[in-house]
């Protein structure tokens, strides 16, 4: 969580959860591994939930629903770990990525 700042998480396939993510003031990053078991619900109250991957290594087609808006619920790998994400004065930018840093 931040109370000013910007936030970048990495979703991986070893990730214990459930994990909450939020950031009152800047944007949420989620970097998510395409073979992570993840059930997430991105939420934002004033940006909007975008696609940040690269054209080589596109987002799984679980999260294409609520891509542009500021709700997004998706299943990835037949779900798992429980992730909300949430930016108050931000945007939540989900990137898919194998290698997270």
């Amino acid at each position: 969580e931040s109370d000013g700042g910007n936030v970048t998480v990495g979703l991986t396939p070893s990730l214990q959860g459930p994990a909450r993510i939020g950031s009152a003031g800047g944007s949420v990053t989620l970097k998510i591994d395409p073979a992570a078991p993840v059930d997430l619900e991105a939420t934002t109250t004033w940006g909007k939930i975008r696609d940040r991957s690269s054209a080589k290594q596109p987002l799984p087609a679980a999260f294409g629903g609520g891509l542009g808006g500021r709700k997004l619920v998706a299943r990835l790998n037949a779900g798992g770990v429980a992730v909300q994400a949430h930016a108050s004065g931000g945007d939540i930018d989900l990137v898919a990525a194998e290698s997270l840093f």
